[in-house]
């Protein structure tokens, strides 16, 4: 969901060119401006947007267009800007300084870097220009990690007596012997003083390490790992962060629909909703009265939608019973709500229910009720389309009979017919 945050940025900060993310921390961002106020050309946060720092130092007063990080230079910060009137460099705290050897005076509208993940110092800045094509270029002296951690996708849950697995990759820029990789977790707000090791292999190259994340670990999303090696001994920046997830509830479902308590309508949508993602829910797992299911969709799951077409004027309830699906964690559903409408056939001349025939429908009010046979008596309830009981007629000892509702206005109404111990529902227009 989009949240704005225009009132956090500074007040003379003009146009954003560009955004870039920290590759392991999706709260540290850096943004460029395109206006040409002095000193507002590059900023920076630490919380997601929520505040922000002018790091524009001594960039000159032109445009900045494009910003970019190395993310393989390990422990200093290296930063790439395209301005106007080409690229700056900054590194740490430092002064940015131009990096713009051999680039004619240009203006850059992005950077990208290719990454050669064989040996990063090969690596190589692309620049696109206005109007000058495309240039390269290496990138400036950098310390490369002994050990780079691949991406760390989440959310991993766990419940009181189950673990989360994953397989961690990770690359090698040193030399190790008889060595082993041990994975540390951190604490649910990313701090390793109280690190946990989830994870080891006996390697010496780059590869895959096998980890398991506890049972019984809080939720969080602030977790990262670290990986430490033992000959030599280096260690790893820490990862992303990634959320734990510790769950020992059962999924929740909830059912509901646009249609209301009663109903005219041959064919609509009702919504099964999990409250987590669940696995082998199907459309035979939904109790269905009444109606036959012509439409089971699954895409926007954990909500799902089923289509159902009334079968007879009645009563149509929905309902998924419990322990017919799991979530990740194997934990079973409770029952759902029951659902349900009151459906009434719809005809506009006549109507036969269970031997009544009701007409004319549509009338001027005055309708006549016809039986196939004796009754004893017969109670009519009117009610309008939101429930609302409008009026109520009794009729003995017939099989034939007429009833003037000529004093409702006009409109539809529902009324419901209840014959001896039968009870129907039959649409009523008036005109």
């Amino acid at each position: 969901n989009w949240e704005n945050i225009t009132n956090s940025l500074p007040s003379g900060f003009n146009s954003i060119t560009y955004i870039t993310i920290d590759n392991t921390d999706p709260k540290h961002i850096w943004i460029t401006s395109g206006g040409y106020n002095d000193g507002e050309k590059v900023y920076e946060s630490l919380d997601g947007g929520q505040t922000w720092t002018n790091i524009s130092g001594n960039l000159p007063n032109v445009p900045a267009n494009t910003i970019i990080e190395n993310k393989l230079s390990n422990g200093t910060l290296q930063l790439y800007v395209g301005t106007d009137i080409g690229v700056f460099f900054k590194e740490g705290d430092n002064d940015w300084v131009p990096f713009s050897k051999n680039l004619p005076s240009v203006v850059v509208t992005e950077l990208e870097i290719h990454y050669d993940t064989e040996t990063p110092e090969n690596s190589v800045l692309y620049a696109s220009t206005y109007g000058r094509g495309l240039w390269k270029s290496n990138l400036a002296p950098f310390k490369s990690p002994a050990i780079i951690l691949n991406q760390v996708d989440g959310p991993f849950f766990v419940s009181d007596e189950v673990t989360a697995n994953h397989s961690l990759g990770y690359s090698t820029y040193e030399t190790f012997t008889e060595n082993t990789f041990t994975v540390y977790l951190s604490d649910k707000n990313g701090d390793f003083a109280s690190a946990v090791a989830i994870g080891e292999l006996q390697a010496n190259i780059a590869g895959n390490i096998d980890i398991e994340i506890p049972s019984g670990t809080e939720s969080g999303s602030g977790y990262r790992v670290k990986l430490v090696s033992s000959n030599p001994a280096f260690e790893s920046e820490p990862s992303n962060v990634f959320e734990i997830i510790l769950d020992n509830e059962k999924p929740t479902v909830e059912i509901s629909s646009s249609i209301g308590d009663y109903t005219y309508v041959t064919e609509f949508n009702v919504y099964i909703e999990f409250n987590e993602e669940v696995e082998d829910f199907t459309q035979a797992d939904a109790q269905v009265t009444n109606a036959d299911v012509t439409e089971f969709d699954a895409s926007t799951a954990p909500k799902f939608r089923i289509r159902i077409a009334p079968i007879a004027s009645g009563t149509v309830s929905v309902s998924v019973p419990a322990d017919v699906a799991s979530d990740i964690l194997g934990h079973t559903n409770t029952a759902s709500n029951e659902w349900s409408t009151m459906y009434t056939v719809t005809s506009v001349t006549q109507e036969t229910l269970n031997g009544l025939s009701v007409y004319p429908n549509p009338s001027d009010g005055r309708i006549t009720f016809d039986y196939n046979q004796p009754f004893e008596k017969i109670t009519l309830s009117v009610y309008d389309i939101t429930g609302k009981l409008i009026d109520t007629r009794l009729l003995r000892n017939a099989n034939k009979a007429s009833v003037d509702f000529s004093n409702l206005h006009k409109g539809m109404y529902i009324l419901k017919i209840r014959i001896d111990e039968k009870e129907v529902n039959s649409k009523l227009l008036i005109e």
